[in-house]
C-alpha cells in the first residue's frame, strides 16, 4: 500500500498543539458529517471571530492600519 509510509510519518506528530492520529481510509467508511442549521451557524460565527482576531493580531504586528498584503 502506498499510503503506509505517509500514515506512519504523520502518526503521533503535533500540529497546532494537537496530536495527529493518522489512519488509512478503508474505502467504505463514510465520514460525512451532518450538522443542524444551528450548529452550522455557530461554527460560522466561531470562524468569523477567529478570522477577526487573527486580523487584529496581524495589524498589531505590522502597525496600525496595515495588513500583510499592503
Amino acid at each position: 500500500m502506498s499510503c503506509v509510509l505517509p500514515v506512519q510519518a504523520m502518526q503521533g506528530r503535533y500540529f497546532a498543539s494537537r496530536r495527529i492520529q493518522a489512519h488509512a481510509w478503508d474505502g467504505v467508511t463514510n465520514y460525512q458529517v451532518e450538522e443542524t442549521e444551528e450548529e452550522k451557524a455557530k461554527r460560522l460565527r466561531q470562524w468569523e471571530k477567529f478570522l477577526e482576531e487573527d486580523g487584529a493580531a496581524e495589524d498589531e504586528e505590522l502597525g496600525t492600519g496595515q495588513t500583510a498584503t499592503s
